[in-house]
């Protein structure tokens, strides 16, 4: 099964350009903001090389983010009986 991995976390406005800017890199992450609170960003990692991106791009935004990065993992639900 494949994990998915949400990764959430501060942004301040000023850091904004600089975030985006590295995580152009990234094309397999989804990139996302909550409706309403805009400085609230997800990262949305999935594939084989998941949480290798997770902590390459904790590396990489450290200084741009505001608090933790906070990451919650996901697997599917499998629908059909066993």
């Amino acid at each position: 099964m494949t994990t998915e991995l949400y990764v959430y976390y501060k942004v301040a406005p000023a850091q904004a350009r600089a975030i985006k800017a590295v995580l152009q890199a990234w094309p397999q992450v989804r990139l996302l903001r909550r409706a309403g609170e805009p400085e609230t960003w997800m990262e949305i990692h999935t594939g084989p090389d998941a949480e290798a991106s997770v902590q390459a791009l904790a590396a990489l935004l450290a200084p741009h983010i505001t608090g933790p990065r906070h990451v919650e993992r996901f697997e599917p639900v499998v629908l059909t009986a066993p």
